[in-house]
């Protein structure tokens, strides 16, 4: 009878062996088909920053683990985890019509990852809160901060380890980036510039003079970064 349990779990081991190690994949942004933009919302919010503050390697999203919690599995993103929430925020940006098309956005978000993880033993977990803080982008003021977490759980399975593994992540940092998007603050802020020091805000009616004035001086506050100040800086000279 021993000798049949140590050869069913040699059996196993030998099955599992090929497969151990590390699998790269993507999290997406899924918009959901209902999905719409507030009544008289505006496009004048960017992703200013997505800074990853979590304490994993920089592309580690998940780990499978053995009978003993020993990680046998790595889930890992194809690229820095912080370009890839960067683009889903701005997906979900895009799917509301808040995406700003202006040379200078009105409002900036600014995206601290403080959890975005996955973890399989017994059960399957996924995990992800992000701190995100909007800005006025003519002032620098902030306008507020809020957390956005979303935890789940579910019964695991040897059986697509990995895959499950992708989905419950990806499906946990997809409600916390609904949760940011769709908060009433910024819902708030979409429909009326923000007038927080009652600064004018620079539009594309704006004079030319005045819109390089105002880049420079994000720039200069560091609001926005130097390939941004480049880039915008180019296209309000091609509009000469």
């Amino acid at each position: 009878m021993q000798s049949g349990i140590g050869a069913l779990v040699l059996s196993a081991v030998a099955i599992c062996l090929p497969g151990c190690g590390t699998t790269p994949t993507d999290l997406t942004y899924r918009p959901a088909a209902q999905t719409i933009a507030a009544t008289g919302a505006i496009p004048m919010v960017e992703i200013s920053t997505v800074t990853d503050a979590r304490k994993n390697p920089s592309n580690k999203i998940g780990t499978v683990r053995g009978g003993y919690g020993n990680p046998f599995w790595i889930l890992e993103t194809k690229t820095p985890v912080n370009d890839m929430v960067r683009q889903a925020f701005i997906e979900g940006l895009k799917s509301r019509g808040l995406l700003a098309k202006t040379d200078v956005a009105y409002i900036g978000l600014v995206v601290s990852i403080e959890r975005l993880d996955s973890n399989q033993l017994m059960r399957r977990e996924g995990h992800t809160r992000f701190n995100v803080k909007a800005i006025d982008k003519s002032t620098g003021q902030q306008l507020y901060s809020q957390v956005y977490e979303d935890n789940r759980v579910e019964d695991g399975s040897f059986v697509s380890q990995v895959d499950g593994l992708r989905k419950i992540i990806n499906d946990s940092m997809q409600a916390a980036i609904d949760q940011a998007l769709d908060d009433p603050k910024l819902t708030a802020l979409s429909v009326s510039r923000p007038q927080s020091a009652g600064a004018p805000l620079v539009t594309m009616g704006s004079s030319v003079e005045a819109r390089l004035a105002t880049l420079k001086d994000l720039r200069e506050r560091n609001l926005v970064s130097q390939k941004e100040y480049e880039d915008r800086r180019r296209k309000i000279l091609e509009d000469l």
